[in-house]
């Protein structure tokens, strides 16, 4: 019995104890989620009336700020988020009861919003005057809205500090609970208790992580889903500009292409221009020079020939420039002797030489057949020269061809020129390629010129794969050179030996060609006698007709008998081309040479020529020499008498086939 008694008391004792150890448990519980309540809430509300006042600020900032710079509705918003921050700042106050710090700052706030309300005030008012923004600058002497928003960081630090003190106070009123009533179960039930507590901590911690992971993930898909929004956006936006970009560089492109067009029309209009009157010049000049034998009147031709060779000098350099800078400048490729175009240049410049007292020497090295474009080379290499004779006084001038290098299949070459002439200053040599630069403005008054040869040399020197430049010493001479990039002719077989008689091209036109009747398709009356004087005083018979269509009438004949026909470009009615292609109809080119007699002189023209049917093209103004040459090739081929090798007859000629 005692022993039952003993138990019941013993178990009454021990359910009495743990009873109490629960109640005591549940009451410091109690107690402690009803102070953790209270401070959460606290905490919480203070927190957010804190967030939510600043937000206020920064909106009534920028209204106000947008305001003084553009009026507008934006003060009635000021005015209404000034509201919005007063009823904050008295939710805080009745959230709690301030300490001494917090009330002060809490007046400072109120009193900050009445200055910052009455700074608006003062801005409308001033605004309604029609004040400039300077004024409305000047009129804000203070800065409440700096001032208001550190009292409210302010009041945020203390709010802060206070929720972490009363974190602190009740993790340690949360330790003393737990170490109480740990210590009480381990009277009552140590190992049940013991469990108990640790497989609900185990249960707490669990979902606090899987909430924790939730909350990761569900910030992580917000984040993505945010960037991709914003890739998309860059990316439409960056597909915008580059369609905008290229609507910008078409129009540009088409605008480029059509100046482009309008400047070579013009060129070539002008050229056309200039050159059928100064053929008129050039051949009435050459036709009186033969039949004169006044040396007074031998002076004065001389020097109209003169004056109509240095126009079209000044007239190839522009268009050569000109076509140059646009990239339409196409080289040939054909055997060149490199020796025979330094004598070319040499007889060119014998005459002036010789006037100057000059010793014009040329100085060429042992080289391989090459191939390259030879009025090119030699309108370079006559550039340098040219200058060299214009610019020496005294002394001598000597031309030097060189090989440089080897490269692959090619061979540098240097064209160089030498002379004992004044010199040129270093600063000024320079500036000597540059377009239309010369080295003094007195230059241009004592020997003429445009200021292009050099800077067509270079350009050209570049085309053929080389470049250009110069070294001078004042008072003891100069150097130019270019250098180009010629490839190694093929091996060709050894020519058959010319078995033609020898003489000019005039001589042997005469003597072979005589009374052969030609064609002249022209309608410029000075020009149709020109040409008229310059092929019947050799012996020949020309036929003249004002249009292309009345050279379709004539050919259409069963039987015209002419061996060759001459074509301008330009005439009206029936231009040459349209008539070149209905006269191919009937005639191939291997029974009827045609040949282009024209102003158009740009390679575009030359290649229209051919495209249309014609044999050859020789440009006005016409050099009588050129103009020989061509015919007697032509005539030639239809008489089947083998031709001389025409390379020689080219070194003999001018340097174009629109140069006199």
């Amino acid at each position: 019995m005692k022993i039952r008694h003993a138990l019941i008391g013993g178990f009454g004792g021990t359910l009495v104890a743990v009873l109490g150890v629960v109640l005591m448990a549940f009451l410091m519980l109690s107690q402690f989620a009803a102070s953790w309540t209270e401070m959460s809430t606290v905490i919480a509300s203070r927190h957010q009336v804190m967030l939510s006042g600043t937000l206020r600020l920064g909106y009534a900032t920028k209204h106000f700020n947008n305001y003084l710079r553009e009026g507008g509705d934006h003060a009635v918003r000021f005015d209404a988020e000034m509201d919005h921050l007063a009823r904050n700042l008295a939710t805080y106050r009745a959230l709690s009861t301030p300490d001494e710090t917090e009330r002060n700052l809490l007046d400072s706030a109120d009193r900050y919003v009445r200055l910052y309300r009455q700074d608006m005030t003062r801005i409308v008012a001033l605004r309604a005057r029609l004040a400039d923004p300077t004024t409305l600058t000047a009129a804000l002497q203070g800065e409440h809205d700096k001032l208001l928003a550190l009292t409210l960081r302010k009041l945020n630090d203390i709010n802060t500090r206070r929720t972490d003190t009363a974190s602190a106070a009740i993790n340690r009123q949360l330790d003393l609970n737990r170490i109480g009533l740990l210590l009480a179960a381990a009277l009552a039930s140590a190992g049940v208790v013991t469990a108990g507590v640790l497989a609900s901590r185990s249960i707490v911690r669990h979902n606090q992580a899987r909430d924790h992971a939730y909350a990761a993930l569900e910030f992580e898909i917000q984040e993505r889903r945010r960037a991709e929004t914003e890739l998309e956006r860059y990316r439409e936006h960056l597909e915008q500009l580059v369609e905008a970009r290229t609507v910008e560089l078409r129009a540009a492109n088409r605008s480029a292409a059509a100046a482009s067009q309008a400047k070579s029309e013009f060129l070539a209009n002008m050229s056309h221009e200039i050159r059928t009157p100064l053929n008129a010049i050039v051949g009435l000049t050459h036709l009186l020079q033969r039949r004169s034998s006044d040396a007074g009147q031998l002076d004065k031709l001389s020097k109209i020939s003169d004056a109509a060779r240095h126009l079209l000098a000044v007239i190839n350099d522009i268009l050569d420039f000109s076509k140059i800078e646009a990239g339409k400048l196409v080289l040939e490729e054909k055997e060149i002797d490199v020796r025979g175009l330094s004598t070319h240049i040499v007889s060119m410049l014998a005459e002036q030489a010789r006037e100057k007292g000059i010793e014009l020497d040329s100085e060429v090295a042992p080289l391989p057949r090459l191939c390259g474009d030879l009025t090119r080379l030699t309108q370079a290499f006559l550039n340098l020269a040219g200058n060299a004779v214009k610019f020496t006084a005294k002394g001598s001038v000597t031309l030097r061809v060189t090989q440089e290098e080897k490269v692959g299949s090619s061979i540098l070459v240097r064209f160089e020129v030498a002379d004992t002439g004044a010199g040129i200053a270093p600063d000024v040599l320079s500036s000597l390629f540059e377009p239309f630069r010369q080295a003094d403005n007195s230059i241009t008054r004592t020997h003429g010129g445009t200021g292009l040869g050099l800077a067509i040399t270079r350009r050209l020197a570049r085309l053929m794969g080389g470049d250009a430049d110069g070294e001078s010493t004042p008072g003891r001479g100069s150097r130019f050179w270019f250098t180009a990039c010629l490839k190694l002719a093929p091996e060709l077989p050894d020519k058959p030996p010319d078995t033609s008689p020898e003489g000019s091209a005039e001589a042997r036109l005469t003597s072979t060609f005589a009374g052969t009747r030609l064609l002249l398709v022209e309608d410029d009356k000075v020009n149709q006698e020109v040409a008229r004087d310059l092929i019947e005083e050799i012996g020949l018979h020309l036929d003249v007709l004002d249009n292309g269509q009345q050279a379709v009438d004539r050919l259409r004949e069963a039987a015209p008998g002419y061996a060759l026909v001459l074509m301008d470009m330009q005439m009206p009615v029936m231009d040459g081309l349209e008539a070149t292609r209905r006269i191919r109809l009937q005639h191939p080119a291997s029974t009827l040479p045609i040949i282009a007699m024209t102003a158009n002189a740009f390679g575009e023209d030359q290649a229209r020529c051919f495209a249309a049917g014609m044999n050859d093209f020789v440009s006005k103004p016409v050099d009588p020499d050129r103009l020989y040459t061509t015919l007697l090739k032509w005539l030639r081929q239809g008489a089947d008498i083998p031709p001389r090798d025409e390379q020689a007859d080219q070194a003999r000629l001018p340097l174009r086939g629109d140069t006199i």
